[in-house]
């Protein structure tokens, strides 16, 4: 798995590519507020999310949690079965 910090720089990166000739950002850039919430996210949620998006866009639901779990990318709960967590964490 990537590093976290060359997850940032990806999105640093995406944040650049979104600028025009003039340095102001596109106003309909909707993918702006990504990075933001990315960074906030707790390290096994950005993990999460980047494997996510390497999936396609078809994937459903259920092997989208039975993948995260398998992967090792959901943080364990006392008392909680993993898949409802990740379920939950979706």
């Amino acid at each position: 798995m990537a590093s976290s910090n060359a997850i940032e720089g990806e999105m640093e990166e995406a944040e650049n590519s979104q600028e025009n000739e003039e340095g102001e950002t596109s106003a309909s850039s909707s993918s702006l507020p990504l990075p933001l919430c990315y960074r906030d996210l707790p390290d096994y949620l950005q993990n999460c999310l980047m494997y996510c998006c390497i999936l396609p866009d078809s994937i459903s639901k259920g092997k989208l949690i039975r993948l995260l779990v398998a992967q090792g990318l959901m943080q364990e709960k006392a008392g909680h079965v993993m898949e409802d967590v990740a379920e939950e964490n979706i």
